[in-house]
């Protein structure tokens, strides 16, 4: 009588591979599905399938030649309140600035004084809340329109509002609040000294904002530059993110010298916005 032999194991085949493999996708898309039907699922599950589904739904828009980008732009447009259009804010500028110009020969700047004959004290007008007010109504105006036009020009939101405190805080008090959105104050001068660098050293606030937020800089004006390029070198040396700056007016003055803001603010890759110039 011959030994038995053992048989050699029998393979699956490969259509009960592949039907175990749909079987089981299809079993795992259900669970997900329910689950996320009846609140289940986990928040971080959640936004990676979310997202997924956005990225594949804005794809088709885009192949259907939907401007995705501009939709965007111009629903954030839309939650800003304020509207004016460009010429509507100049002249509403002009008419907010021209009763509180002194007309005078006189030296501004505090680094490299320059000559000029007239001098906007929106600052000291700020004081008076309703003149705050306008003045981030305003900017906030502006800031609805940058949005709106913005064409292939990055405008990112913001999460907080930062402004120098030596300049118009007033102004940034109120125009935080009209986009509902913490404001932060910088020192031009820390008010302690400590062995490692510390937020509250340089900058007032009800809370510390998160690590990586962006801010959005507002100010009444800004001349040479000095108070903004000290703000957003504490801010990024913080870890925080800016790139934008708005302003009511931007006086011209120190253009001669060499010192104009904007030009400044460029090659730290902030841009600086404004409703007029002044020479």
């Amino acid at each position: 009588m011959e030994p038995a032999t053992s048989s050699p194991l029998a393979l699956p085949s490969l259509d009960g591979v592949f039907g175990w493999i749909v079987l089981t996708v299809l079993g795992l898309a259900t669970v997900l599905f329910v689950c996320d039907s009846v609140g289940f699922l986990p928040r971080w599950l959640q936004r990676y399938v979310y997202r997924n589904r956005s990225a594949q739904t804005i794809d088709v828009l885009k192949e259907l030649g939907f401007e995705v980008e501009k939709v965007k732009r111009e629903n954030r447009a839309a939650k800003v309140t304020e509207r004016r259009s460009a010429d509507q804010l100049e002249l509403a500028a002009k008419s907010l600035t021209g009763p509180i110009t002194i007309r005078k020969r006189l030296m501004v700047g505090r680094v490299d004084a320059v000559e000029t004959n007239s001098f906007i004290d929106l600052m000291g007008a700020s004081c008076e809340p309703t003149k705050a007010i306008q003045a981030a109504q305003l900017l906030s105006s502006h800031w609805r329109n940058l949005i709106g036009s913005a064409g292939t020009q990055d405008i990112p939101d913001f999460d907080f509002v930062v402004a120098p405190k030596a300049g118009a805080p007033f102004i940034a008090y109120e125009f935080a609040k009209l986009h509902q959105k913490p404001l932060v104050l910088h020192n031009e001068q820390p008010k302690f000294q400590s062995d490692e660098p510390e937020f509250a050293a340089v900058f007032d606030a009800a809370d510390k904002p998160k690590a990586g937020a962006r801010a959005l800089m507002v100010d009444d004006s800004t001349t040479g530059g000095r108070k903004a390029v000290n703000t957003i070198q504490h801010l990024r040396g913080a870890g925080y993110a800016v790139s934008d700056f708005l302003v009511v007016f931007e006086p011209l003055t120190k253009k001669v010298i060499g010192r104009n803001a904007a030009e400044r603010l460029s090659i730290m890759d902030v841009r600086l916005h404004s409703i007029i110039k002044t020479e």
